[in-house]
């Protein structure tokens, strides 16, 4: 992953094309976006990529509304449901093998929880986002 220290250091032709990379995936989503209306596995997969290159949730969060026409709250409100969509994806898998986590997931702790994740992550994308 690029710092910005490094990014100071290099050439303004790479660091050029690292923002024509960034701005690429997020129109990539951003079509994904409108198309499907929901966070598609493979638009989870760009974030996690994004994310990497060292993009913040609210950059992302507002190219995407841009290229989407969607507001940022509904932008804000997709990641959200792809993490109530994969919690729930989790939950099935517990009650596949006999164990009952729908009051721990229900719980106002894991809620809390996940809001200071994403507190303290500085609003770093991956925090809800699966690298697959």
């Amino acid at each position: 992953m690029l710092t910005p220290q490094t990014l100071q250091k290099l050439p303004d032709d790479l660091i050029d094309l690292v923002s024509e990379v960034q701005t690429d995936i997020i129109k990539s989503i951003a079509k994904k976006l409108v198309k499907a209306d929901y966070l598609t596995p493979s638009a989870e997969w760009q974030l996690y990529k994004a994310s990497q290159l060292k993009m913040s949730t609210k950059e992302i969060t507002a190219m995407l509304a841009e290229f989407t026409g969607k507001s940022k709250r509904q932008i804000s409100k997709l990641y959200t449901d792809a993490c109530k969509e994969a919690i729930n994806n989790d939950a099935k898998i517990y009650r596949t093998y006999g164990k009952d986590c729908s009051a721990a997931l229900r719980s106002v702790a894991l809620s809390n929880t996940l809001k200071a994740g994403v507190k303290n992550a500085n609003g770093m994308t991956k925090i809800c986002v699966s690298p697959w």
